[in-house]
């Protein structure tokens, strides 16, 4: 089974790399143009471009998700909370929601910029002036 578009840009979320799409093309040897196109969803993630990628990153995906499960202590030990705290649990929630909101909002300015890129494709084939009130 192919993974899903959700859970590969879950993983290169994890990377934490600068240039995702140079970085993924570069390493695994897929053409940077159907790797950009793969992970904006223009084209469907094709079995080899997946088991590629995980071949590639695994390892690296594997520590990144030990890492961030793994808490690092906001605080130095000798003013830490008791681990069985009420905060301590309010602050592992919010560390978690964080995260995700970083993860989602990656994919909003991904989905943005394909959005944009449409439009700007539309408007040029409706023949619509950049400086048009409507726009």
């Amino acid at each position: 089974m192919v993974a899903s578009l959700d859970k590969l840009l879950n993983d290169i979320e994890l990377l934490q790399l600068d240039f995702p799409v140079t970085t993924i093309a570069a390493r695994t040897g897929v053409d940077k143009g159907n790797a950009s196109s793969y992970l904006k969803g223009r084209k469907p993630l094709g079995k080899k471009f997946v088991e590629q990628f995980y071949r590639v990153f695994a390892e690296e995906i594997r520590q990144a998700r030990n890492s961030a499960n793994r808490t690092t202590p906001l605080v130095p030990s000798q003013y830490a909370l008791p681990a069985n705290s009420d905060a301590m649990a309010t602050i592992e929630r919010i560390t978690q929601g964080v995260n995700r909101l970083e993860i989602l909002a990656w994919k909003v300015l991904h989905q943005h910029k394909e959005n944009s890129a449409l439009l700007e494709k539309l408007r040029r084939e409706l023949n619509i002036p950049i400086d048009s009130p409507n726009q």
